[in-house]
């Protein structure tokens, strides 16, 4: 065959091709398209059940791209709607590809819907309104779409290109009682080559009375339909928002082959509540400024890996917050390895969350976020902040009944002064009200030790109590185990001593709990800590020893005090007080103790003290000591007896006053013994003077004394004769000469009692009513 033949037949078939589409162009010219209407309306309404209305004339534009458009167009809603329409349209068009009727499809160049309102309503039931078509010829819903029938459409339908639409309602109402929909489109140009091109679209909108814009390129129809694959490039802003998604889905139906970069951010992140997810939340999103949030999506679904998440939100002198990493299965969640870190300076916009926040120190944290196996791991903890410091790793291991928690941290300064400081409240000032108890009745919450399990080891260099006393060298083990807190031990140097201390609390087997304390401390150094304390020098040196050991248990603090068993001695050496101590420790029942028991009336601005020794035995709540509390100076001595009982708070201890040998004193209110009684709650003072001076123990004197003086006539007998009453508080021999009899005091007992109750009457009432209130100040009244 010569060349020239098929070009000849090429060129003869073209030909034919464009005679045809003219004689089809002519046709259609010729053809009044609005005698249709009544059968396009016939076979809308017999396809769908529903009423077709067409008040507009058909138009007909012919050309290689015929167009056909028609205004006022309505379509029925279903007989149970809620307004006779579903769909109400002003204006429609369609631009048909010429060619593509050739090839026995329908390719539609750009439809075009103006001024439409749709509605998508359900009813109680969850039947939607876009259920159509005779009864007895509905499809099932769950028909498998037929395949592709090629560029010319799918499932019959046409192919559409491009569409565009202005000044569009969708509105949706969720019979069943759940949240309406609106979507109003202010424009929409949507353009694709074809079915299987991507979607360019550029939509403005408003969802819900949110503004909405969404740029970029989709997935195409065919891709869409088939499930994969999906490229994607789209810009979506929204409440101040910008999302941008970039990548790809291999298979979208399998959830397979996800490959996404994601980018989100915003000015404002307090602006996401307008998000119709947001409506209902019981916690306001609050406003911590703008947000950058980057991520990188991967993998198969439910596996889905996220990486290289970077997110930063709040902003520098305020609260700052950042987290990077990676989270290879956040459905697990799994392979975390996250790094977060927080800088804030002022947290007033988390007050919104609730709680007064305005005391917080600015501080920085930031810690490392793994997982391993069912435990979390936090490295690299790091805090600063309020001039104090902490650093270390914890374990935590949600997986068993109870949660476990290994913790181990380090500290060079732990200010809790700083970080915990008193609520200021102008209400605290004001005197509180008297208690009627010390010690509350009310239960412990101890199934609170019962809900996890934790060992816990912090070293510290210098921890700060939040009364300002600092202890240095710190080293606390502590272990709760189903119940029982074992804080042992805990050792550290106060005041230049060391301290050691075993603390348990074993409420493991029910709502009682088991005490035991034993407490050692040596040389301590009591005049540092009060100065640090107080700011003062009110004291100094009074190197002390303490011992505690003591054990009971019960349900409530009261129960616990009521059951205790055990010892306590405090042995304080040689020192120098200053007389505004016991005023700065709010002790003022002592000062005013100390103004009836001192005779002297040289006023020194310092006490040389010579000891101070306090010893309680405790048998079953009641702590008892005979001549156990003792206080020396270079002129006098202050020896106690009497006995707490800590179940009923009831308080009867007898105070004696002695001046030493040579001091030139005569005996005048030396003689006077002084009574402490009434509760802890509501302690009270009296002077008994009447039975400071006898010598037998008489029912008369009991009677007149209200039988404080038995205890104090041993007292006085014992005590005036004691060499060393802090060696007698002790309970050890005494390494000082036998002390000689008091030369100062002249004549009689009696005669000294007399003189003492002729001069001390008034001033015993006088002092009663300071002394008691300064009582109640020890005891936080």
């Amino acid at each position: 065959m010569r060349l020239g033949t098929p070009i000849k037949i090429a060129a003869g078939l073209g030909a034919l091709v464009v005679v045809a589409v003219i004689a089809v162009v002519v046709v259609l010219m010729t053809i009044d398209v609005n005698q249709y209407k009544p059968e396009i309306v016939a076979e809308v309404e017999k396809a769908t059940g529903r009423q077709l209305t067409i008040d507009g004339d058909l138009g007909l534009s012919i050309g290689l791209s015929p167009a056909i458009g028609v205004d006022g167009v309505t379509f029925a809603n279903a007989d149970w709607g809620s307004r006779p329409e579903m769909v109400k349209v002003g204006h429609f068009a369609a631009e048909v590809d010429l060619f593509s009727l050739l090839g026995g499809g329908i390719t539609v160049n750009r439809l075009v819907l103006e001024d439409a309102d749709i509605l998508l309503e359900t009813k109680a039931d969850g039947s939607g309104n876009w259920a159509m078509g005779p009864a007895e010829a509905a499809p099932a819903e769950t028909e498998a779409a037929p395949a592709d029938s090629g560029e010319g459409g799918m499932s019959g339908l046409p192919a559409i290109r491009a569409v565009t639409i202005k000044n569009a309602r969708l509105t949706y109402i969720d019979g069943t009682g759940g949240p309406g929909t609106e979507l109003l489109i202010e424009s929409l140009d949507a353009e694709a080559d074809g079915l299987s091109g991507p979607l360019a679209v550029d939509l403005k909108a408003v969802f819900n009375q949110l503004p909405v814009t969404v740029v970029g390129d989709l997935p195409s129809v065919q891709a869409l339909r088939s499930g994969g694959p999906l490229p994607m490039d789209v810009t979506i802003e929204t409440a101040g928002a910008t999302l941008k998604v970039s990548g790809s889905i291999a298979d979208a139906l399998q959830q397979k082959g996800i490959d996404l970069a994601i980018a989100l951010s915003g000015e404002q992140i307090a602006r996401l509540a307008e998000l119709p997810q947001a409506a209902g939340m019981a916690v306001p999103v609050p406003a911590l400024g703008p947000y950058d949030i980057k991520l990188a999506a991967k993998g198969d679904l439910p596996n889905l890996s996220i990486m290289g998440l970077d997110v930063e939100l709040g902003e520098d002198g305020a609260l700052f917050i950042t987290a990077k990493g990676d989270v290879k299965n956040p459905m697990g969640p799994s392979g975390i390895n996250v790094a977060l870190a927080v800088k804030a300076e002022d947290l007033s916009a988390l007050e919104q969350m609730g709680g007064d926040l305005s005391a917080v120190p600015p501080f920085e944290m930031a810690a490392t976020v793994k997982d391993q196996g069912p435990a979390w791991a936090l490295s690299d903890i790091v805090f600063k902040g309020a001039g104090s410091d902490l650093a270390g790793t914890a374990l935590v291991d949600v997986s068993g009944a109870r949660p476990k928690a290994e913790v181990d941290l380090t500290s060079e300064v732990l200010d809790l002064a700083t970080l915990m400081p008193p609520a200021e409240d102008g209400a605290a000032a004001e005197p509180a009200a008297r208690k009627d108890k010390v010690f509350p009745s009310d239960p412990l919450p101890f199934d609170l030790l019962k809900m996890a399990d934790a060992k816990v080891k912090l070293a510290a260099g210098q921890l700060i109590l939040p009364n300002k006393m600092p202890i240095h060298d710190l080293s606390v083990d502590l272990a709760l185990d189903n119940g029982r807190l074992a804080i042992a031990p805990a050792e550290a140097t106060l005041g230049d001593g060391r301290l050691t201390s075993n603390v348990v609390l074993d409420a493991s087997s029910g709502s009682n709990a088991g005490l035991a304390v034993d407490v050692i401390g040596k040389q301590i150094n009591a005049g540092k800590l009060v100065q640090a304390m107080s700011g003062e020098k009110l004291l100094t040196e009074g190197l002390t020893d303490v011992t505690v050991k003591l054990k009971g248990g019960g349900a409530s603090v009261a129960a616990l005090m009521g059951s205790l068993n055990g010892n306590l001695l405090i042995d304080t050496g040689e020192g120098r007080v200053h007389n505004r101590l016991l005023n700065w420790a709010g002790a003022d029942v002592f000062n005013q103790l100390a103004e009836e028991l001192n005779p002297f009336t040289e006023k020194r601005e310092y006490t040389p003290m010579m000891c101070t020794v306090v010893n309680f035995k405790v048998t079953d709540g009641v702590a008892v000591t005979d001549q156990g509390i003792a206080f020396e100076t270079d002129k006098m001595t202050v020896v106690s007896s009497g006995k707490i009982n800590l179940g009923t708070e009831q308080l009867d201890m007898a105070v004696r006053p002695k001046a030493k040998s040579g001091t030139g004193i005569g005996a005048g209110k030396l003689a006077e013994m002084v009574r402490l009684n009434g509760t802890l709650a509501n302690p009270g003072v009296g002077l008994d003077v009447a039975g400071a001076a006898k010598t037998a123990a008489s029912v008369g004197a009991a009677v007149a004394t209200g039988g404080i003086s038995l205890l104090a006539q041993g007292l006085m007998e014992r005590s005036s004769a004691d060499p060393d009453p802090c060696a007698t508080a002790k309970g050890v021999a005494s390494t000082r000469p036998a002390a000689e009899s008091d030369n100062s005091a002249s004549g009689s007992p009696t005669d000294a009692v007399g003189d003492a109750a002729s001069g001390a009457g008034k001033a015993a009432e006088d002092a009663l009513k300071g002394v008691e209130e300064g009582l109640g100040g020890l005891f936080g009244n």
